[in-house]
């Protein structure tokens, strides 16, 4: 899979590919989903961002009706990837992190994540997120907020409210065993 940037005089395109290649690196170990594996490419004035494909496909392709039979599966996964990110230790990427963070109760989120999902058509298991160009240290809100905020099909699973529970679930059964 390859993405493409031609330089131009205020172009910072070199430096938002950079960027995602320190996120997907430094997320890759920790989730639970496959990540792009980038790889940056200079050819002349362009600049390519090469990335292995992930076998499956984009969940908000599949039918509306497929989803929703599928939407507790689904919703539980994503919530597993939510926790694992949310909550990673990204040594590489404290620079990223604002000060006040851990005050503040925020994690590395996706940002987009209802349009990045990637499962595999035939057992509906997430099988990868894609896109991570708009990761950040963010709240959890923000995350929930965005499996369903653009897409209105997403909005029609219920899928964000299961992923919810799923990471509080999680949450609350590490919580136990430090105690």
């Amino acid at each position: 899979v390859f993405k493409v940037r031609k330089f131009h005089k205020n172009d910072n395109s070199a430096e938002k590919f950079e960027r995602e290649k320190r996120i997907t690196d430094a997320i890759a170990p920790v989730l639970p989903v496959a990540v792009p594996k980038i790889e940056l490419v200079q050819a002349g004035p362009y600049l390519f961002y090469k990335t292995h494909f992930i076998p499956g496909r984009v969940l908000v392709d599949l039918p509306l009706k497929r989803i929703i039979a599928n939407k507790d599966k689904i919703g539980k996964q994503i919530g597993q990837v939510i926790y694992s990110l949310f909550n990673a230790d990204l040594k590489t990427l404290r620079d990223m992190m604002p000060k006040d963070a851990k005050k503040r109760g925020l994690g590395m989120v996706h940002g987009d994540m209802c349009s990045n999902i990637i499962v595999n058509p035939d057992t509906m298991d997430v099988v990868g997120i894609i896109d991570w160009e708009y990761a950040f240290y963010s709240s959890l809100w923000y995350e929930f907020q965005g499996i369903y905020r653009v897409r209105r099909k997403m909005r029609q699973t219920d899928i964000a409210p299961i992923a919810m529970w799923e990471y509080y679930r999680l949450r609350d059964e590490k919580s136990k065993k430090t105690k």
